[in-house]
């Protein structure tokens, strides 16, 4: 009888470990989702004005902003640093990625494959639609990252703790 109960007790203590934890992980993706927009965002911003004032050529946009973002596991600078490896093939970039879904992951592929592709003011004007754009998807990220992961964490935290109850 006392095996049974403790065993119980480890097994709810498991499950209220898993909805903890299964909480934990959809809120962090919530959040690098927003991470992942604030960075396509900044990349916007960065190469509108690289591009206008300086008149950077977009290569040299591109590794900066890698060399910048990469070491932070940047999911964007992956997909920069992919887009970089289809260029030099002639290939379109296809962005395969948990943190955006496939309508999102389009409009950037369609930013990424028309960048360099037009005259220098169809660039600036194509840059700052899609930075505006970005700009308001990112703020719509951001309030689904505090409103849903936060949500999502403690619904099934409490899920966990009320299997934990069932169980033991």
């Amino acid at each position: 009888m006392l095996l049974t109960d403790a065993l119980r007790l480890a097994a709810g203590g498991l499950l209220a470990v898993a909805g903890a934890a299964s909480g934990l992980a959809a809120k962090r993706i919530y959040s690098e989702r927003a991470r992942f927009y604030a960075d396509v965002c900044e990349f916007a911003e960065v190469a509108e004005k690289e591009i206008s004032f300086l008149k950077t050529p977009l290569k040299d946009i591109i590794d900066k902003f890698i060399s910048a973002h990469g070491a932070h596991n940047s999911e964007f600078a992956r997909i920069l640093k992919t887009h970089g490896e289809c260029l030099r093939k002639g290939n379109r970039l296809k962005i395969e990625s948990k943190y955006v879904r496939r309508e999102e992951a389009e409009e950037i592929e369609t930013f990424l494959n028309l960048l360099g592709k037009n005259d220098y003011a169809r660039t600036l004007k194509d840059l700052s639609v899609y930075r505006e754009s970005f700009g308001r998807t990112l703020v719509k990220k951001e309030e689904e990252a505090k409103r849903l992961g936060g949500m999502y964490f403690k619904l099934l935290t409490l899920l966990g703790v009320a299997l934990m109850i069932i169980v033991a």
